[in-house]
């Protein structure tokens, strides 16, 4: 098998879990996990692995979905590829959406952050895109700090948040008219 049918694997289980079908997209996404073991491919299980944790996330399976993350971590090691850390940088994401999710608000806080440092490593010249992956974190983060009561952050993080929401509609007027 290669990287192709890999891939593939991953999008039809993508396809399932949109189709609410997760007992299909578990299924799948155990093959594609089997396969990349066989491979010795690490970053392969590392991606596998997100996808399999993203599907108890949105089950809230969170204990399960925890641990499956924290390992994609892991396996990036300390010092990742650029590829590697495209994979952590959505593990980091979905554990500060889970620990907002279970009232762990500092490490919900934690993720966020390191979310966006990984984002922000692999941006041209360390300029921030502005796209929705990032305000869909400083969303996670004003609503963080917001139940911790530490209002004016709340409020920084979500302005923030909304002034890349107002960026995107004005780069992207058709946009609106797809939602």
């Amino acid at each position: 098998y290669d990287y192709l049918i890999l891939w593939n694997l991953r999008q039809l289980a993508s396809y399932y879990m949109i189709s609410l079908n997760y007992q299909g997209a578990e299924s799948v996404l155990e093959e594609t996990l089997e396969i990349s073991k066989n491979q010795n491919s690490v970053m392969e299980v590392a991606d596998t692995e997100n996808y399999l944790a993203y599907l108890y996330f949105a089950q809230q399976e969170y204990d399960r979905a925890e641990e499956l993350f924290t390992d994609v971590i892991r396996l990036a090691g300390d010092e990742p590829d650029e590829d590697f850390k495209t994979i952590i940088e959505y593990s980091h994401y979905y554990l500060a959406l889970l620990y907002k999710d279970t009232y762990k608000y500092d490490l919900s806080i934690k993720e966020a952050e390191i979310a966006l440092d990984v984002h922000d490593s692999l941006s041209e010249n360390g300029e921030r895109a502005q796209d929705m992956f990032v305000c869909n974190v400083y969303e996670a983060l004003g609503n963080s700090y917001d139940y911790l009561g530490r209002i004016d952050e709340a409020e920084g993080m979500l302005v923030k948040g909304l002034e890349i929401v107002r960026k995107f509609a004005e780069s992207n007027p058709e946009a609106h008219e797809l939602h």
